[in-house]
């Protein structure tokens, strides 16, 4: 199959039900992405993660074809429309390292003939699904040397139902590790290893007492005490005589 010129992407890409204004720039990265080979297969793409597919070397992140019959014009015309309305112009790697301005023309008339035969119905269904799915959208604007910039999706209903999913999960989990938490407790309360546990410690108190006791500190406060109640007594042995001396025979 022969490739296709500048301006016989910008048709494809109109009729998949693409941006018009749009259309030199996406032709613009048909070229730099597969030279206009509908045939072109990349299945080293993405550091080898990912086969890049036809025209616009459209992928869905790994080896399988994202779509039947992604190498027909048509086909990957409407499925790159899809990927730039929920993705935008950053999925391409030749738009983000702008390889593709080295084929940008906004002069070149968008071909109408020699195109396969439009496939315009199953073109306006995936927009339409898109459109719907989309809960967060860009209008678009219009830069300099780019043009006009179409519209697309920045946070779709899909997207959203997958935040709230995974939300969902993270408390369920979050509620039933708290609740294990109650069992395990509840289950130690009432098994009688609580009270083992108190009875262990009923023990070990005296005995950590009596370790106390013989302490090299605790031995010194007993001696301390001893050497006091010896010395009281001695004092008062010595009052009692000097009295006895005082009261005569």
């Amino acid at each position: 199959m022969a490739d296709y010129t500048y301006a016989q992407l910008e048709g494809l890409w109109i009729n998949a039900g693409g941006s018009q204004s749009l259309a030199p720039l996406m032709a613009a990265i048909a070229e730099a992405e597969s030279g206009g080979n509908p045939s072109a297969v990349n299945a080293t793409d993405n550091n080898g993660t990912q086969t890049s597919w036809g025209l616009w070397q459209v992928s869905n992140g790994t080896h399988s074809p994202p779509a039947a019959n992604i190498l027909d014009p048509n086909v990957n015309a409407q499925q790159a429309v899809a990927k730039y309305q929920s993705q935008g112009l950053g999925a391409w790697g030749t738009y983000t390292s702008g390889a593709y301005r080295a084929f940008m023309s906004n002069a070149t008339t968008p071909a109408t003939t020699g195109l396969p035969a439009s496939g315009g119905t199953a073109a306006a269904t995936t927009a339409t699904s898109y459109a719907a799915d989309c809960l967060v959208g860009f209008p678009g604007v219009s830069l300099p040397l780019v043009g006009d910039v179409g519209s697309f999706c920045l946070f779709s209903r899909s997207e959203a139902r997958g935040m709230i999913g995974g939300l969902c999960l993270g408390v369920a989990g979050i509620i039933g590790l708290a609740a294990m938490v109650i069992l395990a407790a509840s289950a130690f309360e009432h098994s009688g290893a609580a009270s083992a546990v108190g009875s262990a410690a009923e023990k070990v108190a005296p005995a950590a007492i009596l370790a106390r006791s013989v302490t090299p500190a605790a031995r010194q406060e007993r001696s301390l005490s001893q050497r006091e109640t010896t010395v009281g007594k001695k004092e008062r042995v010595t009052r009692l005589e000097k009295r006895e001396k005082k009261a005569g025979p």
